[in-house]
């Protein structure tokens, strides 16, 4: 993969959009994302803008280098997917905030109780041997 399509497509596929979603992204349909995938077109200031905002790695896309710490161990330095999620909970109001991470909470704590639960039963069927 040596050209701006294919590396477009691979980091694409890299974040887990499709052509529908990564156009949606950067503003434009999805025949146009298709013929930047292709090579048929290049992509302007605007789109990879936008598309830089969701975790693709533009400077990539662009050089076939990575940037900062990437460049150095071929490892990012957060997830982009985790980057993705944070914006989209910056983007919420602060209610929306507190319920999401009140229903991770819970979903966390009900995780502990169980796993508190099969330890315990585990010592217990151990004591009964």
């Amino acid at each position: 993969m040596d050209n701006i399509g294919n590396r477009l497509k691979e980091e694409r596929a890299r974040i887990g959009l499709t052509q529908e979603k990564m156009a949606l992204a950067g503003g434009i349909q999805k025949r146009a994302q298709a013929r930047y995938e292709a090579g048929e077109r290049c992509p302007d200031g605007h789109y990879l803008s936008a598309i830089a905002e969701i975790g693709v790695d533009v400077n990539y896309v662009l050089t076939g280098r990575y940037e900062g710490a990437k460049a150095a161990n071929d490892m990012p330095l957060i997830d982009r997917q985790a980057q993705m999620y944070l914006k989209m909970m910056m983007s919420l109001d602060e209610n929306s905030r507190r319920d999401i991470f009140s229903a991770i909470e819970d979903k966390k704590f009900i995780a502990e109780m169980k796993q508190e639960r099969q330890m315990r039963q585990g010592w217990h069927h151990a004591a009964m041997a």
